[in-house]
């Protein structure tokens, strides 16, 4: 062991018999117990042999104390110190003497048993002690053990890592890269894969103590004392808490949230949407109380706030009134819708005039069609085409939408429509491959439906150009307008691609417009626009029947459970919507549902756009009747049959709740919606609750 006792000295120690001496570069020696570096004095009373007094060397002058020109002491090191490059003149190594003897390399001091010019370990006189690694026997080491390559070899030897053989370590294995095993398989011994992707079913036994695996290994690697288990595969015995089956853990569980049958994605999500006619005819449909659209109130008034009756006698009482396309009024006849809805009736005729607008009406009143179908007709009169295989492209209409599930459903919605037609729609939003977007929309784009991030990162990308463009729509303006989105909204309207000389139609629909957001999209009109409001303004639909229950926080899951059952006891083909707050109780409440054995699944922001948009057609086709959400599926999702929207959270706006017990109740059909009230939680939102009760003709509970 080599000491330092300070600055410019060094030291080393060895052990000769029980007595341990420290020697110094000036030949001192001080025994163990009284080395001045350890503070510690010895019990013996032998002095040191260069003649000094209680372990410690004295100056010229005789003081406890050394001075700063002492040869045998100085001050220990600073912490500055202790980083610093080794000098010339005393430290442990001299890095100015270039010499190549060992005496040399350690500034003159030789062996530290003999003092000869030879390392420690090859001294001849160096004490002998311990036994040897190999034999167990004392006298020599283990690298000059006669028996190390003899009978005798290490008891507790080990395999090298690489080629599984004895004799070497991996460090001096001789076999290349390719010849080198990757070991042997947890679940049938083999070589050449991993137990996850063993080909062989799993081990159906271990050896019967739960210690180990049927081949001799434990199964610490895999978790702990589990019998005949594999990496990716649970013990026989253990129950998966999803579905109650056994040889799966939860994660691995093909019907937990979330999970696909496929093999996981190697690449990224790219999609692209083509709607068929077959399947635009499947999609909604009317419901019973659809003629009750007709009782409905409507006002139009104009920019000052001033009603109008201008377009009482223009209102389309048909389709066929309204002067469309021939191939248009073919495929809504096919979709089965027999008349217009009152903001279609409206808007058809205003939009035909080339006015800007602004529309609030009730979720699930038709909003989508109202603005499609009089932009695809114009592009269809006025024979608008495009270059194909080009770029930029110039679409002449553009969608903005809050999310990227209703840029999906908007685009299919008008797929629908111009099916039969030569109008090209096209999409682009984000989490999924962006290049193949670009590719699609090179094709040619007449109208292009996107959110904000996405059609601005194609903008200054030169993917696509505003030049042409004539309309502009905001669909759920009331959301693209507040500060998540107003600044994307005002670099696209203001990009400088857009043709300043031409003049842009700009439309605005949303179910909710508070007076702050309606005085906001003022700026975003011309003078002259056209407002247009189907019932009353913020109400919730009047085909959803809403009840509103006291849960205290701590019973909710249990009440949630129990009015689910009976929903499904009730229907068995029901479909249930459950919103809640936050990501983590999205997945969580959707687990807890699973795990009681109902089919759940969830959608938020941070699932990746795949999961989201699989999630929901588990949820429209029946195989996850219940999916859980939060307000990612709050705005403009029209999933038909779902008959129950259970807030399991109550949102902090009124607003909101009007959006989210909208995703039933749609196009005349019957919804009901269910909300759980927390007394120490929702109290901003009791008064708007009662007052959205009371407009949809129930007493609102005692409570509130």
């Amino acid at each position: 062991m080599r000491g330092r006792l300070g600055a410019g000295k060094a030291s080393s120690t060895t052990t000769s018999g029980q007595q341990t001496l420290t020697v110094t570069d000036d030949n001192s020696y001080w025994d163990s117990g009284q080395c001045p570096s350890s503070g510690l004095q010895s019990s013996s009373s032998d002095t040191p042999r260069d003649g000094t007094e209680n372990g410690l060397p004295q100056s010229s002058a005789d003081n406890q104390t050394p001075t700063d020109d002492s040869d045998d002491w100085a001050p220990p090191p600073s912490d500055s110190d202790a980083f610093s490059e080794p000098q010339s003149n005393g430290d442990f190594f001299d890095t100015t003497n270039q010499g190549n003897s060992y005496e040399n390399s350690v500034s003159g001091r030789g062996c530290i048993h003999c003092k000869g010019p030879h390392p420690p370990s090859e001294c001849p006189s160096r004490p002998k002690s311990g036994n040897c690694f190999c034999c167990r026997e004392s006298g020599h080491m283990v690298n000059e053990c006669p028996s190390r390559n003899g009978q005798r070899q290490r008891p507790d030897s080990r395999q090298c890592h690489k080629c599984g053989r004895t004799g070497h370590i991996a460090e001096y294995c001789s076999q290349s890269a390719s010849e080198r095993s990757s070991g042997n398989c947890a679940n049938c011994g083999g070589r050449g894969h991993s137990a996850m992707q063993c080909p062989s079913p799993a081990l159906t036994a271990g050896r019967g103590d739960g210690f180990h695996y049927e081949n001799g290994s434990s199964g610490e690697a895999q978790g702990g004392f589990q019998s005949a288990r594999a990496g990716n595969q649970a013990p026989v015995d253990a129950v998966c808490r999803s579905c109650q089956e056994t040889g799966h853990f939860f994660h691995n569980c093909p019907k937990r949230v979330g999970a696909k049958d496929e093999a996981p994605s190697t690449g990224p999500y790219c999609p692209v949407i083509e709607t068929t006619e077959e399947e635009a005819v499947n999609r909604n449909k009317t419901g019973i109380n659809f003629d009750q659209y007709d009782k409905i109130d409507v006002t139009v008034s104009n920019s000052r706030g001033q009603e109008t009756k201008e377009y009482e006698t223009k209102k389309l009482d048909r389709f066929q009134d309204g002067n469309l396309d021939a191939r248009l009024i073919e495929m809504i006849e096919r979709l089965g819708f027999e008349k217009p809805t009152p903001v279609q009736r409206y808007s058809l005729p205003i939009l035909a005039d080339g006015k800007d607008l602004m529309a609030c009406a009730q979720t699930g009143s038709g909003k989508t069609a109202a603005f499609v179908l009089p932009m695809v007709n114009m592009l269809i009169r006025q024979n608008c085409s495009f270059e194909r295989n080009t770029r930029p492209q110039k679409p002449f209409a553009l969608v903005l939408t809050p999310t990227r599930e209703l840029t999906v459903q908007i685009t299919k919605d008008a797929q629908a429509y111009c099916v039969r037609t030569d109008i090209a729609v096209k999409e682009c939003y984000g989490g999924t491959g962006r290049m193949t977007q670009a590719k699609n929309i090179a094709r040619g784009c007449h109208l292009l439906v996107g959110t904000t991030g996405r059609v601005l990162d194609f903008l200054n990308d030169g993917i696509i150009c505003l030049s042409r463009l004539r309309y502009l729509v905001l669909d759920e303006a009331d959301r693209m307008l507040d500060f998540g989105f107003q600044n994307a909204v005002d670099e696209i309207m203001q990009h400088p691609s857009r043709n300043r000389n031409s003049t842009i139609q700009t439309l605005m629909f949303s179910a909710t417009f508070s007076t702050s957001v309606q005085d906001l999209a003022r700026k975003y009109l011309r003078e002259d626009f056209v407002k247009l409001d189907v019932g009353v303004v913020g109400a919730v639909n009047s085909d959803v029947s809403q009840s509103v229950l006291e849960v205290p926080k701590a019973e909710k899951k249990l009440r949630l459970l129990d009015l689910i059952r009976e929903e499904i006891d009730r229907d068995a083909k029901t479909r249930i919507l459950v919103f809640v707050e936050t990501k983590r109780d999205c997945d969580f409440i959707a687990m807890f549902l699973s795990s009681s054995k109902i089919k759940a699944t969830s959608i938020h922001g941070d699932r990746l756009q795949d999961q989201r948009e699989k999630a929901l057609k588990d949820f429209q086709e029946g195989d996850c009747p219940v999916l859980v959400a939060t307000s990612v599926a709050a705005r403009g999702l029209d999933i038909s049959g779902v008959s129950h929207v259970i807030n399991y959270d109550l949102p902090t706006e009124i607003d909101e709740y009007v959006h989210r017990v909208g995703r039933t109740g749609r196009v005349g059909n019957k919804g009901r919606a269910t909300s759980f009230f927390d007394s120490f939680r929702d109290n901003a939102i009791r008064d708007d609750l009662r007052r959205s009760i009371l407009d949809g003709g129930s007493e609102p509970p005692d409570f509130l």
